[in-house]
C-alpha cells in the first residue's frame, strides 16, 4: 500500500481495500503492544472481509488484460528465453518473441488460465496456466 499502485488494476486495489487493509494492519499493532487478543480478532475479521471480496471479484473474471496485470511481461519482447517446451538438442532455438496482450480465465472449477506466447519462428505457442496444485494429476 505504502509503495504505491504501478498498474490501473493496482490502483483500483488501492482504492478499494485500502482502508480496511490500513485498519487490520493497525489491529495487528495494537496487538503487539497490548497483547489484547480482541485485536487480532478484529484484524483476522477485516482480512477475512477483504479476501471474500476478492474471491467473487475473481469467480466473474473472464479475461485478464496483461496491460493491467503485468505491463512488464507486455513489455518484454525478443527475448534470449526458449519457449517452454520447444528445445531441441542440436536444433535452433525458438525463443519468445512476445506475449499475448490477454489471458483467458477458463471457466473450471480450478479456473486455468491460457497464456499466448509468440516464438521468434512466429508460431503462437499456447500454456495452460494452474496454480496450487500438483500438474502431474
Amino acid at each position: 500500500l505504502e509503495a504505491g499502485a504501478s498498474t490501473a488494476h493496482e490502483a483500483d486495489f488501492v482504492a478499494a481495500y485500502a482502508a480496511d487493509l490500513r485498519s487490520a494492519l493497525a489491529h495487528c499493532h495494537e496487538f503487539r503492544l497490548s497483547g489484547d487478543e480482541a485485536q487480532l480478532q478484529a484484524a483476522w475479521t477485516r482480512f477475512y472481509e477483504v479476501l471474500r471480496q476478492l474471491g467473487r471479484q475473481l469467480q466473474q473474471a473472464r479475461t485478464l488484460q496483461l496491460r493491467d496485470v503485468s505491463p512488464r511481461l507486455l513489455k518484454a519482447t525478443n527475448l534470449e528465453i526458449a519457449v517452454p517446451g520447444t528445445y531441441r538438442a542440436n536444433a535452433p532455438v525458438v525463443a519468445i518473441r512476445s506475449f499475448a496482450p490477454a489471458i483467458r480465465v477458463m471457466s473450471s472449477k480450478q479456473r486455468p488460465r491460457k497464456l499466448a506466447v509468440t516464438g521468434d519462428d512466429g508460431v503462437e505457442y499456447v500454456f495452460l496456466l494452474k496454480g496450487h496444485e500438483d500438474l502431474r494429476r
